[in-house]
């Protein structure tokens, strides 16, 4: 049943230009929706999505997160079904280990 648009005042192109103290707002108006949603129309789950960049499906270069309340009855997967995922693990973990 339809979804809410959070976002920012400040100009951000997407999640890796925003200021870490945004991410607090952002969940913060998640969760006064949150709220509002179930106590208006019992809705007490949802989804919280944002693309970022192009081959993620941004189509507007700001800041932005939708917020769809969810029911039991809905019929529509947020996710996508994605083709299996083959690689080397172990190359995979050396290349995406961050050091600290």
């Amino acid at each position: 049943m339809g979804r809410t648009m959070i976002v920012s005042r400040a100009h951000c192109h997407h999640v890796g230009d925003a200021p870490i103290s945004l991410g607090a707002d952002i969940l913060a108006a998640a969760q006064v929706l949150a709220a509002h949603f179930k106590t208006a129309l019992g809705a007490d789950q949802f989804n919280l999505m944002s693309a970022n960049g192009e081959k993620a499906e941004q189509s507007v270069q700001h800041l932005h997160f939708h917020y769809l309340p969810r029911f039991g009855d809905e019929p529509f997967s947020t996710w996508p079904r994605l083709p299996p995922f083959k690689t080397d693990l172990d190359d995979l973990h050396k290349k995406l280990v961050i050091d600290t």
